[in-house]
Formats: C-alpha cells, sequence, structure tokens
C-alpha cells in the first residue's frame, strides 16, 4: 500500500503545521517535500523527498549537488532541482551575513547602529536591536515613530520582536529630536518596564541608548538601569 500526504489527517500536515508551528516543527523529509511541491505520477512527493535524502546522508551534501546529480533521482526534473539548490544557497547566503554581523561591544557602537537605521532625526523613533548569545547583531527594527512614551511602547511588541528574531538579548534605542540626550521620566519608566519583562522573559535589557545626529547617552552609563 503507498502511503501519501493524502492519507494523513489535513491538520498534521506538513504544510498545515509550519503555519501553526513554524518551520522548525517539520522534519528534513517534510521540509525538502515543500520545496518540491508536488510528487509525480508514479512517486508522491514524501518518497521523492525520502529518497533525495537517502541519497544525499547528509544536508551539506545535498547542497553541493549539481541539477544533473539531482536530476538523476526519479521525479526530480530540472525544475525541482533549481528550487532545492536556490533553497540552500539562501541559507548559505543568510549564514554569511551572520557571520559578518556585527560584534556590538559599547554604547557608542549600538548608536552607530541605530543611526544607519534611522533616516530622519526630525521625528522620533523607537528601535530593538537583537543580538545572539555572541553580541553578534541580528536585527535593528523600528517599533515606533513619533513620540515615545511607556504606554505606546508595549513589553509585548518589543519581545514579540525579539523573540522573532531568536535573540539572546535586546538593547533599546531612539532619538531625540531635540537634540538633548537628557532622558525624560517615560524613557526611565520604559526601560524599567522592558528590563522586568526581559528578565520573566530569559531576554535581558542590555542598554536604553539615546542618541541625535551627533551625541548619544546610555542609560546605563548614566546610572538609571
Amino acid at each position: 500500500m503507498t502511503f501519501t500526504l493524502r492519507d494523513v489527517p489535513l491538520p498534521e500536515r506538513p504544510r498545515e503545521r509550519l503555519s501553526r508551528h513554524g518551520a522548525a516543527s517539520l522534519s528534513n523529509a517534510e521540509l525538502v517535500a515543500l520545496l518540491l511541491g508536488t510528487g509525480s505520477s508514479s512517486q508522491p512527493v514524501m518518497h521523492t523527498a525520502q529518497n533525495v535524502l537517502k541519497r544525499y546522508a547528509e544536508l551539506g551534501e545535498l547542497s553541493e549537488a549539481s541539477i544533473e546529480e539531482l536530476c538523476d533521482i526519479p521525479s526530480i526534473g530540472p525544475a525541482k532541482a533549481c528550487v532545492l539548490l536556490a533553497g540552500f544557497e539562501l541559507a548559505r547566503r543568510m549564514a554569511l551575513e551572520v557571520r559578518h554581523a556585527p560584534v556590538i561591544r559599547t554604547p557608542t557602537e549600538a548608536a552607530l547602529a541605530a543611526r544607519a537605521v534611522i533616516r530622519d532625526f526630525h521625528k522620533e523613533h523607537s528601535l530593538v536591536l537583537s543580538f545572539d548569545a555572541r553580541g553578534r547583531l541580528i536585527k535593528s527594527d523600528e517599533i515606533s515613530v513619533g513620540i515615545l512614551n511607556a504606554s505606546l511602547v508595549h513589553p509585548r511588541e518589543v519581545f514579540g520582536i525579539a523573540i522573532k528574531r531568536h535573540a539572546a538579548s535586546i538593547m533599546l534605542c531612539h532619538n531625540h529630536p531635540s537634540g538633548d540626550t537628557e532622558p525624560s521620566s517615560d524613557d526611565i519608566e520604559l526601560t524599567q518596564r522592558i528590563r522586568t519583562a526581559g528578565e520573566i522573559i530569559g531576554i535581558p535589557l542590555l542598554d536604553h541608548i539615546i542618541i541625535t545626529r551627533i551625541k548619544h547617552a546610555s542609560l546605563r552609563e548614566i546610572g538609571l538601569f
């Protein structure tokens, strides 16, 4: 008896599980099957995916396969081979981005990273800087534009981004259009709320940086952290 995805209850099929639980919940074979998209008249897509992984025991070997080699596998044609290799090339490029991501060690370096994102210093922008376990900057995400206060920036938004980025730690950063880096009472209150939430969630807040075009202030260095 041939087993196909149609035999699997709809909620348990790879695409549906990915939608509900994320790609990390799928096996290698299921991920390959989703890339392949469909099977052939002679073979279900899951069988094709399993045959691919039998031919290439290590994903590294699969990523180095040629189109011609992949096309030797039954039910794999040039189009499906190209999709597989394109997926691995994107993964390779992402790994290079991570490898070359800057390590942020000081408030000055954090301020420089934030200035690279903020283009209009006439408005107040607030950012979340997400870091991996080695202190490398994963991404700088803007969370609000306008007057920053503790009621407008909620921990849910901040840590929603941090979790999405798989951050080990974060920094907050925002600019003062006035050119004054003195923290306001709202800045201090927001820092305390985010710091407390980070301790509960397990993603620590390292600092809150206030920047202008030329100056910056670290709430940790000031002693308000």
